[in-house]
């Protein structure tokens, strides 16, 4: 993955300690060793070289980052079937807590795939959900649909939440605390729904995670060929992800 120049990330790093002064960071993943080769797909040799760099980190639970603003958290998006296989056994065996963001319609098999590029990827199992959660797995809301809530009336907000409560409620006898928002898509209206039902929601921005604001936590996506691991944990701003948030906040 690309690196900032020497002197840069030199210059980032001694602004900021992971979970210093200046905030947290919450990373957000997608796919590992997935085959379809798009840019949130990463090789699993560099997932495991962020494992081995994590380790030495101040890795946090998500709850933990988004209360204090201490830490880095690990979140991961969309429930793949990929996920049971190529990610939690490595993050459980490194010991590394992570948040795995469920669409509970995807899983049921009554909605498509989140990903357009990887519309052959399958859902992860109820079966294979339960036991990840077994070994500490902590899992969050994605929503039942995956639509862009921006979109939607209050009342169709409220209950596609509550419907992907109630279903993650009863497959895994537990109910989400946090919510990823799909596509990063949110305003004010739509939080001002989502904060019925979740203390923690992930936004995007690159920002680094402020104490207080559990309600709005912003996330630093990572992709192929994107910043090093180290860049994207010590830098005060992720810019590729806060660009890419600023053209999400202007469209529907």
């Amino acid at each position: 993955m690309r690196s900032l120049p020497t002197s840069v990330a030199a210059s980032f790093a001694s602004m900021s300690i992971a979970g210093g002064a200046m905030g947290g960071v919450v990373l957000c993943y997608h796919l590992v060793g997935g085959g379809v080769g798009g840019p949130v797909d990463l090789d699993v040799d560099v997932f495991e070289a962020h494992l081995a760099y994590l380790k030495r980190q101040n890795v946090q639970s998500l709850s933990v980052v988004a209360h204090t603003g201490q830490g880095v958290a690990l979140t991961f998006d969309d429930a793949f079937e990929n996920f049971a296989h190529e990610v939690w056994p490595r993050l459980h065996e490194a010991g590394l807590p992570a948040t795995l963001f469920v669409p509970t319609g995807f899983v049921d098999g009554t909605h498509p795939s989140p990903l357009s590029t990887g519309p052959s990827l399958r859902p992860a199992t109820w079966t294979q959900l339960r036991h990840m959660t077994s070994q500490g797995l902590d899992v969050g809301s994605h929503t039942h649909s995956h639509q862009n809530l921006r979109r939607l009336l209050n009342t169709d907000i409220d209950a596609d939440l509550r419907l992907a409560i109630r279903r993650l409620s009863a497959e895994l006898g537990k109910t989400p605390t946090s919510l990823c928002y799909p596509q990063a898509k949110w305003s004010p209206r739509v939080e001002q729904v989502a904060r019925r039902h979740h203390v923690v929601m992930t936004t995007g921005g690159g920002t680094r995670v402020r104490a207080g604001r559990p309600h709005r936590v912003p996330r630093r996506s990572v992709v192929r060929g994107g910043f090093g691991i180290d860049v994207m944990v010590h830098s005060p701003i992720e810019p590729r992800e806060w660009l890419a948030d600023r053209l999400r906040q202007w469209r529907s």
